[in-house]
């Protein structure tokens, strides 16, 4: 009950401030009418719907699961699945725009008619196109974005979440929440001996968010908030954000934004000669944030981010990267290959069980067990939607070659 009463404050803050990568609140409702989403005739093509980015500031993210979700096909059609010569993934690009992800799946639901969607990796464009999957009764599995009400529903007004926390029906997720990023992160610093933070963020749903649990949780953990800095998406120059919070006393600095935010935060740090620590929710693990950065500059920092895939948590993730690596290079984000990986595995391995239905895929994926996933995924109830829990969560560790290595 503790635990549900944590979730709920939780889910508030997360309506509240939805929008950028968490999301603009849209308040459609779904129509109670709408009868769901047929099953395709015995010999037609099964439709696996993904709208994810491939271009705009998440497209690094969508690069990963959409390469992830095609390698997971591949070995499904070399083994012969049940349905191997009838399914296939219908692939568009967001482009980061919630107009155009609505789009996107208005197409895949009405014209492609897919019978499960896969996306996608910014949290406002799920916010905006979940009403539409709810709608046509198409499961929706989330497999890289974070934003907390995604998963879960919200009262008539669209202001809070119902009370006790109800799991939105369509909607599931095998990538991590915000739930459980903000205490990975305040638990992860205060291990290595540090007290006294400040937290950087910038503007939009997502870091205003962010911040807020930071906040909130900080004194669970004996960690002392000494600053909190804002500035807008697109800035260039944090030097004035940085020298507060030096100034506060801060021993390590806490991130919520995304990438291009993150390498002008090391630029304007390094600008003043400071290198704290710095720990973070997982975009610190955006390729597009090494690049920009540069190798030379991340050498100079200690860079922990919130984590649920590393290769030496099991055998199965280390072959997972070696395959993927062998496949399409080493310029790719681990968290959001394995997170597609393991949804499009588990919706494979249901359709097999129960063919291809969309009622009935949404009822086996509350129910589906003994799924061997390379990342730390955990079965879905009727109870909780969201496949990994902070439980779940751990820091890792940017090293100066791009690689990502477990913070033991």
């Amino acid at each position: 009950m503790k635990r549900f009463k944590v979730l709920a404050t939780f889910l508030a803050l997360a309506t509240m401030f939805l929008s950028a990568c968490g999301g603009s609140r849209n308040t459609t409702k779904p129509d109670p009418a709408a009868g769901p989403a047929p099953a395709p005739a015995a010999t037609a093509k099964i439709i696996i719907g993904w709208s994810s980015s491939l271009s705009g500031g998440t497209a690094d993210l969508g690069d990963s699961s959409k390469k992830a979700t095609e390698l997971a096909l591949d070995e499904y059609k070399a083994r012969n699945g049940k349905y191997a010569s009838r399914i296939e993934v219908t692939y568009y690009d967001d482009e980061a725009k919630p107009d155009k992800a609505v789009q996107n799946v208005t197409r895949l639901t009405k014209d492609d008619h897919a019978i499960v969607l896969l996306g996608p990796a910014n949290s406002g464009n799920g916010n905006a196109t979940i009403p539409i999957s709810t709608k046509a009764q198409i499961p929706n599995i989330v497999n890289v974005a974070t934003g907390v009400p995604l998963t879960w529903e919200t009262a008539a007004d669209g202001s809070t979440i119902k009370e006790p926390p109800t799991p939105r029906q369509w909607v599931f997720r095998t990538s991590m929440s915000d739930l459980g990023q903000a205490p990975t992160m305040l638990k992860g610093l205060k291990a290595a001996g540090f007290s006294k933070a400040a937290i950087l963020h910038d503007t939009s749903g997502y870091g205003v968010f962010g911040k807020t649990e930071l906040e909130r949780r900080a004194k669970d953990f004996g960690v002392t908030i000494t600053s909190t800095q804002s500035f807008k998406a697109g800035d260039t120059d944090m030097t004035t954000q940085i020298q507060k919070a030096k100034d506060s006393g801060a021993e390590v600095i806490m991130t919520y934004t995304l990438a291009p935010e993150l390498a002008q935060i090391f630029k304007s740090a390094d600008k003043i000669g400071w290198y704290p620590p710095f720990y973070g929710s997982w975009t610190l693990s955006q390729p597009l944030m090494y690049k920009l950065a540069g190798k030379d500059l991340i050498a100079k920092f200690n860079i922990n981010m919130v984590q649920s895939f590393a290769p030496e948590n099991s055998a199965a993730a280390a072959d997972f990267q070696k395959k993927f690596i062998a496949k399409y290079g080493s310029d790719w984000m681990p968290q959001a290959a394995a997170q597609s990986y393991d949804a499009m595995n588990l919706l494979l391995e249901i359709i097999d069980k129960v063919g291809p239905d969309p009622q009935k895929i949404r009822d086996e994926l509350e129910s589906h067990t003994g799924f061997k996933a390379v990342s730390k995924l955990r079965p879905m109830t009727k109870q909780n939607h969201d496949g990994l829990l902070e439980e779940d969560m751990f820091l890792g560790k940017l090293m100066p070659d791009g690689t990502i290595v477990k913070v033991k």
